[in-house]
């Protein structure tokens, strides 16, 4: 027979593990909120980079540099290279043929 002070070692055990249940279920839930697959807000993004000559390696001033989507070919953006060879465009995330 058990004695009313003793402890049942079963009860103790799920006092422990409650906090830690309680903490994984509600962590589910907010891990299952976010956006699949990890994505972010696709907001504009900057495609920097400088234009050599393949001789050379001299920077080409004034280059015009053309961003052509992958997935959809009538999206073209561009843009022009500086005195130094350098450009930035601005454009959202995807994959482009330079």
């Amino acid at each position: 027979r058990k004695k009313k002070n003793e402890r049942n070692p079963k009860t103790d055990l799920m006092r422990q593990l409650y906090p830690l249940l309680l903490l994984l279920t509600l962590s589910f839930n907010y891990i299952y909120s976010q956006r699949p697959g990890g994505e972010r807000e696709r907001g504009p993004i900057i495609i920097s980079g400088k234009v050599v000559d393949k001789d050379d390696n001299l920077p080409l001033e004034y280059a015009t540099l053309v961003l052509q989507s992958v997935n959809n070919p009538d999206k073209i953006t561009g843009g022009i290279t500086d005195i130094d060879g350098n450009f930035q465009v601005e454009t959202t995330p995807g994959k482009y043929n330079i």
